[in-house]
Parts: structure tokens; sequence; C-alpha cells
């Protein structure tokens, strides 16, 4: 095997002539260094201030993409930001923030599990079949590919020591408008 690779890539590591001289840090760039500083450690700290970390990396990201503030001037912000999509985006964040809030999002979670009683401990009824495992924990993989008339896929579903392979073939019928 070494002699293959020796004969696959025959050059020779070399020294280099000269090392390039490091410049000093710009503004912008010791307030990156200083503003992932601060993310990572409100990142390690999160037990103590109680703060998702997806809220603070979503922060930091928008510092970053601020103009004047972070590290875009105005016309590049305006350039690549499409502005449909930031006011989409920010509010779904809000209504998710709304509802988890509120407790909307619990009254609902309870709700639906009145009417469909998901718990493990849950009855069932005593000609179910479970598809993988019963109560076992099942990890489940999926691959596929598509096409615009066809989609096939393949998985591997795994309870406990035991696995079960699958696949299906999804054929378009017909067009609905």
């Amino acid at each position: 095997m070494i002699v293959c690779i020796r004969m696959l890539f025959p050059g020779r590591p070399q020294w280099a002539a000269t090392t390039a001289s490091v410049l000093p840090l710009s503004a912008a760039e010791c307030r990156l260094g200083i503003l992932l500083a601060t993310t990572l450690g409100l990142w390690f700290s999160d037990a103590v201030h109680g703060v998702a970390p997806a809220w603070i990396g979503l922060a930091a990201a928008c510092f970053c993409l601020m103009p004047r503030i972070g590290f875009l001037t105005a016309d590049e912000f305006a350039a690549s930001a499409n502005l449909r999509t930031l006011i989409y985006i920010a509010a779904i964040l809000g209504l998710a923030a709304l509802v988890t809030q509120s407790g909307l999002g619990d009254t609902i979670g309870r709700a639906l599990i009145a009417i469909a009683p998901l718990h493990p401990s849950a009855p069932s009824s005593p000609d179910a079949n479970p598809l993988f495992g019963g109560p076992n924990p099942v990890g489940i993989g999926v691959s596929g590919t598509f096409t615009d008339t066809q989609g096939t896929m393949n998985g591997t579903a795994l309870v406990g020591k035991a696995s079960q392979i699958f696949g299906a073939t999804l054929r378009k019928l017909a067009d609905t408008n």
C-alpha cells in the first residue's frame, strides 16, 4: 500500500522559502473575535442564565448582519437580503415565542393527547398490529430519490438488536389543480 501511495503521489514536501508576515487585526476582525468569544461564553453558561443556545446564536447572527453595527454596509445588506424572507422568518419566530410564552402550545398539546392518546402507557386496541417493535424504542433511517413521476424510498428500522429493511415506490397518478 505504501508503494502504491508513493507511486501515485511522487512529490516530496519542501520547506517554504519565505513565511507570510502576520498583519495586525482590523477593527472588524477584533469585533468579530469579541462577538465569537461572547457567544461561546453565553453558550457554555446557558445553565446559569437560562437563555437557550439557539436564541444566543440567532442574536449573534443578527448582530453580524445588522448594517453599520455588524459587518455589512447598508448597501451590501440591501443588495443581498430578501426582505420578504426576513419578515416571514421574524413573524414565524415571533409567533413561536408567543405560542410558547402564552401557554397556548401546552394547551393545544394536552388537547391533542386527550383526543389521540399517544403516551406509551395508553391502552391500545387489542387487534392493533404495530408496524415495528410495538412498545420498544425504534430508530429509523431513510434515504430516497424522486423524479417528476415517481419517488423511491429505502430505509432501515432498528428495534433493539433486530432490524427491518423496507422500501417503497410512489408513482404520480394524476395532476391536481
